[in-house]
């Protein structure tokens, strides 16, 4: 049995409804959020794949590499 995919989930509200977008990688979500701020989403909010909340600078992090807690994760 394999376990249920995790995602990144960029959610927002634009001027025809609430928009979701489940992310496999934190590069498109990073990619997804920049999109929202381009389109003027407002109400933006990020869950990690636990469903943590997750802040844009801790998302841009995790997509550049850059972020100390994944690269000791990822050891």
């Amino acid at each position: 049995m394999s376990s249920p995919r995790r995602f990144y989930v960029v959610r927002g509200k634009a001027a025809h409804g609430s928009i979701t977008h489940r992310c496999p990688t934190a590069e498109l979500a990073l990619d997804t959020l920049r999109r929202f701020e381009r389109d003027a989403v407002r109400d933006v909010s990020l869950l990690d794949p636990d469903g943590l909340p997750l802040s844009p600078g801790r998302l841009e992090a995790l997509a550049t590499g850059t972020d100390p807690v994944a690269l000791v994760e990822e050891a």
